[in-house]
């Protein structure tokens, strides 16, 4: 999940370049990402609903907005926000970061896309390396059943970045990946699996 350091940054990367009010955008963005947090996915996706009103070119809102719709049983909105969100072009590293976790960890096989996935993760890797771009690259690579890449990828994520706050999450999915399995993000409860 984007954390509220990297969702700060798209809210300013998409209040910098539209021509709506910033300062309220970036207040719902970022109460959204609390109530999202505090799991009130109803209103989180209301907010992130507002703040989409204000901006709906931002992959990473839309696909936020999913997640909280998918926890309420919003489907029709879901897939309407999924759709969108692979179409609009990202422009924040957030934008790219939640899209590449997206594509190599969603519960939903018709917008699974590991070479997708790795692709964005190379590039965000390039430009500013992290334990998030690995474990995103090892997704990726796992969806596409290369769990030989996916292990070096976290094992090296761990041995460059061994204080990240993701570490116990890391060892888990090499875990997964150790038995040759994906890590799929549960939505919903049995969603994917």
């Amino acid at each position: 999940m984007v954390g509220a350091a990297a969702l700060m940054l798209v809210v300013s990367t998409q209040a910098q370049e539209g021509g709506f009010d910033r300062e309220a955008f970036s207040k719902l963005v970022l109460a959204a990402f609390e109530k999202e947090g505090a799991k009130d996915y109803a209103g989180a996706f209301d907010l992130y609903s507002k703040a989409l009103e204000m901006n709906d070119q931002s992959p990473a809102i839309l696909i936020r907005r999913a997640f909280c719709g998918a926890k309420i049983g919003v489907s029709r909105e879901v897939a309407r926000d999924l759709k969108r969100a692979t179409e609009v072009t990202p422009r924040s590293r957030t934008d790219f970061m939640t899209l590449a976790w997206f594509y190599g960890t969603n519960p939903f096989p018709q917008f699974r896309d590991g070479p997708r996935a790795i692709m964005l993760g190379q590039k965000l890797l390039r430009e500013s390396p992290s334990a998030e771009t690995y474990d995103i690259l090892a997704a990726g690579y796992a969806q596409m059943g290369n769990f030989q890449m996916a292990r070096n990828m976290i094992q090296e994520g761990l041995k460059l970045f061994p204080e990240t706050e993701r570490r116990v999450e890391m060892e888990t999915r090499l875990g997964l990946y150790n038995s040759r399995k994906p890590f799929i993000e549960e939505w919903v409860p049995g969603l994917g699996k």
